[in-house]
């Protein structure tokens, strides 16, 4: 599993005037599988995605087709990681062999 951090490197007038080709990328990325959940920083000085992919390169090649990194507006930080434990709800999306905390409410 990974979670991408970006970083805006413009100010919000660029970011906004790019969103609906942002936020087009990101749907695609949806559809594909990839993406799990994202969103706004607060403060909104970038944003946050959950993604699941197979290979960390493959996941740094899709996200150079960001119009946000392709127009230099923003920088990513993937960080991965191995779940160890998990609520049960993200069981589909945890490592092999991980644990699902008990007596959780959902």
């Amino acid at each position: 599993m990974f979670v991408i951090v970006l970083t805006y490197e413009a100010p919000l007038r660029d970011i906004d005037r790019l969103m609906p080709e942002h936020m087009a990328f990101l749907e695609k990325c949806y559809e594909a599988g990839i993406f799990l959940a994202s969103g706004r920083q607060v403060p909104r000085t970038g944003g946050v995605i959950l993604a699941m992919c197979p290979k960390r390169k493959e996941l740094e090649d899709i996200i150079e087709h960001d119009p946000f990194v392709q127009n230099g507006l923003a920088t990513y930080e993937i960080i991965e990681f191995r779940t160890s434990q998990h609520h049960p709800l993200l069981k589909p999306f945890a490592d092999p062999g991980t644990r699902a905390m008990d007596n959780v409410t959902s």
